[in-house]
């Protein structure tokens, strides 16, 4: 695995473990789906893995 895999991976876990906290570990649709705070911020870390794939 080359350096930028290793970076590509890392950002990628990184985004994750935001959402999982932006979350609070709960999976509960109805409350990520009336809070527009919480849906923002995961939607961006998942623009975020998008973007560091696409680039890849």
């Amino acid at each position: 695995m080359t350096i930028e895999e290793k970076k590509l991976f890392t950002d990628v876990l990184q985004c994750i473990i935001s959402i999982d906290e932006h979350l609070e570990g709960r999976r509960i649709y109805e409350e990520y789906k009336n809070n527009k705070t919480k849906r923002r911020s995961v939607e961006r870390e998942l623009e975020i893995i998008g973007e560091a794939v696409i680039s890849y």
